[in-house]
């Protein structure tokens, strides 16, 4: 029996002694609880001999632990490339946001209070905004184009719309 209590870890031993009610083993080792599962033979007659786990040569498992590593590192390279992408993107974006906040002036009809005065309106200025506004609109498209990113997709229209409204106060 003796063989058969130590062909199994320690682990197991203590969870098959903690089903009989035995108190005391927890902080015991190895040989300490075999030799109290000797004294209680009885109680443990079910179990049977530990299978071997076949022995794997080391140099296979240096080989495996290399080869998972080489594809841990190409994975974290292709999250930092995301990482930066993402980053860029978002950059690109807050860029664009700070064009559009400079681009809409508060003078404007479209941005004015419809329960106010009317403010004049400088023709000049308008047809200046709208020059700013197709050039931010073609280097948005060109960001497009490169990044592929949906976050200037969805800034793109809120530009389109804002040189309609300054088309309209030019009429």
């Amino acid at each position: 029996m003796k063989a058969i209590f130590e062909s199994h870890p320690v682990t197991v031993l203590k969870k098959e002694i903690s089903k009989t009610n035995i108190k005391g083993y927890s902080k015991m080792k190895k040989n300490e609880v075999v030799k109290l599962m000797l004294k209680n033979e009885s109680r443990f007659k079910h179990i049977k001999m530990a299978e071997k786990k076949p022995v794997v040569k080391k140099e296979v498992k240096k080989e495996v632990k290399k080869e998972v590593k080489k594809e841990v590192k190409k994975e974290e390279k292709k999250e930092v490339k995301k990482d930066k992408s993402s980053n860029s993107n978002a950059e690109l974006q807050e860029k664009y946001l700070k064009k559009f906040n400079s681009l809409k002036d508060k003078n404007m009809k479209v941005y004015q209070n419809p329960f106010e005065s009317k403010k004049k309106v400088d023709k000049d200025k308008i047809e200046e905004k709208i020059e700013k506004i197709n050039k931010v609109i073609i280097s948005l498209e060109e960001d497009i184009k490169k990044t592929k990113s949906k976050r200037l997709e969805r800034l793109l229209p809120s530009f389109i719309f804002m040189k309609k409204n300054y088309i309209s106060d030019l009429k």
